[in-house]
């Protein structure tokens, strides 16, 4: 197997850290970004001295992710594979959400997948069959109340990624997207601790349910494994799928996606809502 140049963003914790120490296990040099150093990132990068580098910038910082970029690809001469990892979930009704929750939402999920994007594509084309792998979710092919916020960034991640893929086409530069749905991770603890003004006002029964429902989903989350595994697997492939549902039940995320009529899936909504207040 022929090891890769590979970038991941947000490796500092989560998702992101188990991909690296992923990667890194299995041979690979890993180009990861943090906004700051922990004990974790420190023990890993005396683990892997030489094939870890250490990127420290914010993902809504363009000069910074343009410069650190720039700085260490030159050294290493070519990208293979760029991983789209870093986001972050602002959650609750798009009425009482402020609007720098909501543009922090866009600027972390999306803009910064533009800027790190354009940053490593002069790189991506210095190697051959290189790829860009897009975390997008569930949630960007089925919106959710409580979570449009989220939903919105990531159905612009699908559309940014085909944008992508088709723009690339000359330069075999592939792009793809997983869709996970709930995997173990701290970013839906760290979501619901920031609803707390949703607590009271017209929507607080509606969340009451909600944040239970999240609790019980987040039981029932896949291992992060899967995720890793795939990546790994796609990273390893010449020809991917465009898109990877990662989910318990794939079969009927696609159904309600593709298949179930919007009216349908509103009117099942709805009844929720009823059971809620007669509670």
């Amino acid at each position: 197997m022929s090891r890769k140049n590979i970038l991941i963003t947000g490796i500092s914790t989560g998702l992101g850290y188990a991909m690296a120490s992923c990667l890194l296990e299995d041979g690979h040099t890993v180009i990861g970004s943090i906004r700051s150093h922990n004990a974790d990132i420190d023990a890993l990068s005396s683990l892997y001295p030489g094939r870890l580098h250490l990127l420290t910038f914010d993902v809504r910082d363009n000069e910074g992710i343009k410069s650190n970029i720039e700085a260490c690809l030159a050294d290493l001469g070519s990208l293979d594979v760029l991983i789209n990892n870093a986001g972050i979930v602002v959650p609750g009704p798009l009425e009482t959400m402020k609007i720098e929750g909501f543009k922090k939402q866009m600027d972390v999920n999306v803009t910064s997948i533009f800027s790190v994007t354009n940053a490593c594509i002069p790189f991506l084309k210095k190697s051959s069959q290189s790829k860009i792998i897009n975390m997008s979710s569930v949630s960007g092919i089925i919106s959710n109340p409580f979570l449009g916020a989220y939903c919105i960034s990531k159905h612009a991640v699908e559309s940014l990624s085909d944008i992508y893929r088709r723009e690339l086409l000359p330069w075999d530069i592939d792009v793809v997207m997983l869709q996970p749905g709930p995997i173990k991770s701290a970013i839906w603890k760290k979501s619901i601790d920031q609803m707390a003004d949703v607590s009271a006002g017209p929507y607080a029964p509606y969340w009451k349910s909600a944040t239970s429902l999240v609790h019980k989903t987040e039981k029932k989350a896949l291992d992060p494994t899967v995720i890793t595994n795939l990546v790994k697997k796609i990273i390893r492939q010449k020809k991917s799928k465009t898109r990877y549902i990662v989910h318990r039940n794939p079969l009927m995320i696609r159904l309600v996606a593709y298949w179930l009529p919007d009216r349908w899936f509103d009117a099942m909504i709805k009844k929720q809502y009823r059971k809620i207040l007669e509670k």
